[in-house]
């Protein structure tokens, strides 16, 4: 069997809003009808004028497709004047010009991405699944699991990974492992030691960049100069309030992140089962959703001593409906 005669497994997204905006009422039709298996909440405008209308009354959508080429107002002057009253919720260009560089000119144009008509069933099929249903499912995921934390800016570091609370929280357990083993070698100071404080210190204001821990990345960059041009003393002032406010914020990450697990306790294995890798292979093969849901759900239902960063990997690759990475990873 070939790819091209597997079958389409499409998962129903009732929770989901979308808009399709064409001039031909044909294609509209066709557009309701393909996405017709996902139960979607579906609105339909004939014009550029009529979109904007309804955005303009307040109506959001997970994901909008624009026709690229309509009468007296096209796609593209259409989405400048949406992006305008700030709108910026997904917006996918409808085109029958798929010529090379149409994705730069569209991204360019406030556009989120653009899909050939006649519309390919995978590629809507993956848009669905990106802009509708992940979503969905990370905003469950997020529920409940707020973190307050002084030092921590959660929002910012959440941003930094998609929004994706999982792979933020993987950090975070990576985080407190090595700000603890950095911590330990920040602590004694001296002349001779200057050069490799100047190193620790480097890393641990990356580390703290990585979870919008802002404070201590600031003290630590500072710390850092000093170090690079010798001022002993300048550093040997400045390390210990270094050193409290990064021993508090892995103390208040600690305490968050065993509530956590208090919670949702997980199993620690020796590393991720082969079976399940071999299930998600086969279901990304199959742009089978449900079987790919299942298997990551496995996956990620237990931590790892030995490759736990693959499924924070996987879990990336999926959310980004980058099927063919994954088949390919999975596959050596």
């Amino acid at each position: 069997m070939t790819k091209g005669d597997i079958a389409l497994a499409r998962e129903p997204m009732p929770y989901g809003k979308v808009l399709v905006v064409d001039d031909m009422q044909s294609n509209l039709d066709v557009a309701k009808l393909l996405m017709s298996p996902y139960a979607l909440d579906i609105d339909s405008a004939e014009s550029g004028f009529a979109a904007i209308d309804i955005i303009k009354a307040g109506k959001v959508y997970d994901i909008v497709f624009m026709d690229h080429m309509m009468p007296e107002m096209d796609g593209i002057e259409t989405v400048k004047k949406i992006r305008q009253l700030g709108y910026d919720q997904p917006i996918i260009a409808l085109t029958a010009d798929a010529a090379p560089g149409q994705k730069d000119l569209f991204l360019a144009k406030g556009f989120d991405g653009f899909i050939s008509k006649p519309i390919d069933i995978r590629r809507l099929n993956d848009l669905l699944n990106r802009f509708v249903r992940d979503k969905e499912r990370k905003q469950q995921k997020q529920e409940g699991t707020a973190i307050e934390i002084p030092g921590l800016d959660a929002k910012t570091g959440l941003a930094l990974y998609g929004g994706d609370m999982d792979i933020y929280t993987s950090v975070l357990r990576s985080y407190v492992s090595n700000a603890e083993t950095v911590i330990g070698k920040l602590r004694n100071v001296s002349e001779e030691s200057l050069p490799n404080y100047a190193v620790g210190v480097h890393g641990l204001k990356g580390i703290s960049a990585g979870i919008g821990a802002e404070k201590v990345r600031e003290a630590a960059y500072a710390l850092e100069t000093m170090a690079k041009s010798g001022n002993l003393s300048g550093v040997l002032a400045g390390n210990g309030a270094l050193l409290e406010d990064a021993e508090r914020l892995v103390s208040g990450l600690k305490s968050w992140l065993d509530e956590l697990d208090s919670r949702n306790p997980k199993p620690i294995l020796e590393q991720p089962d082969p079976v399940l890798l071999a299930c998600l292979r086969k279901s990304c093969e199959a742009y089978d959703m449900r079987g790919i849901d299942e298997a990551m759900d496995e996956l990620e239902s237990a931590n790892y001593r030995r490759d736990a960063s693959l499924v924070s990997w996987l879990r990336e690759r999926i959310d980004e409906s980058d099927f063919s990475q994954v088949v390919s990873r999975l596959s050596i």
